[in-house]
């Protein structure tokens, strides 16, 4: 990436670059797989659509680590990280980039820096909905301001650093890791419509209630049960945009059978009904 204003669409994607060094690239496509690159930029990868890619990285010992992307978290990958991605179905990801000097003034006003270790599939509900602004915005404008793109940057950067800082204390009180934690992330992001009690939760983990509750707030930031919804919501979001589903059907579809607690929930989460929500967007997107 060049330090100069500039956008680019062609080949199913956007790119566009701000005076401050930080870029945004959003893109749709079928299948593609890029060649290993490394930049001096930090990178966050947030997936909206589509099945899970895999990203592909190697650390300063040669170790090879692949994970697999998932919607409503995103990975973040290092400056001077050697990376790459495979995708094998239609999809639409964002990737954001962090330029050095960002990095730098958000060091000097947290008094630390970002991360130099790869946070991959880290579920963050802030995170993804920042990227999802950025893209609505890019679909009903048809391009991205890069002030926009600066202040998103900075915002997700703050999230990042807050991940970092739950790993760090988590492994400093035994808490349990990311990566034993990860097969309950899984069932609850696979099966948004099923209700888990926490020892089902906990079972999947080999942990007891009360430790695998502990460790999954501080790795996620949220409780079990509240990333649930959160993922219900989500989910019921893309089944307004994509399917004709009344109304009420799609709180069934996501485990939620009180057509008015399901109004509610999703009123206060995206600001409007889902039958608002609805017309909104199709509106927008005709």
């Amino acid at each position: 990436m060049a330090s100069q204003l500039y956008s680019h669409q062609g080949d199913n994607e956007y790119r566009v670059l701000s005076k401050e060094g930080n870029g945004a690239l959003i893109f749709s496509r079928a299948e593609y797989t890029a060649g290993e690159h490394q930049h001096p930029e930090a990178q966050v990868s947030i997936l909206f659509r589509g099945l899970s890619p895999t990203l592909v990285t190697h650390s300063e010992t040669g170790k090879t680590s692949r994970t697999g992307l998932a919607r409503e978290s995103f990975t973040y990958i290092p400056p001077g990280q050697p990376h790459r991605l495979n995708w094998g179905r239609d999809g639409q990801l964002l990737n954001l980039y962090v330029s050095e000097q960002s990095v730098r003034e958000l060091a000097q006003q947290s008094g630390t820096e970002l991360p130099g270790l790869k946070l991959a599939d880290r579920p963050d509900r802030a995170v993804y909905e920042i990227g999802r602004l950025l893209l609505d915005d890019f679909q009903s404008m048809g391009g991205l301001a890069p002030a926009l793109i600066d202040h998103a940057i900075f915002l997700i950067s703050r999230r990042v650093l807050r991940a970092t800082e739950r790993m760090a204390k988590g492994e400093a009180s035994g808490l349990l890791s990311p990566k034993r934690l990860q097969p309950a992330i899984d069932m609850i992001r696979e099966n948004p419509a099923r209700d888990f009690t926490l020892i089902e939760l906990a079972r999947l983990c080999n942990s007891s209630v009360f430790h695998f509750a502990r460790s999954f707030s501080a790795a996620t930031g949220s409780a079990p049960f509240r990333l649930q919804r959160t993922l219900r919501l989500q989910k019921s979001r893309e089944l307004l945009l994509e399917t004709d589903l009344p109304v009420g059907d799609v709180a069934i579809a996501v485990g939620i059978e009180n057509l008015t607690h399901f109004s509610r929930l999703f009123r206060e989460y995206f600001g409007c009904s889902p039958r608002e929500y609805r017309r909104v967007m199709h509106v927008s997107g005709s």
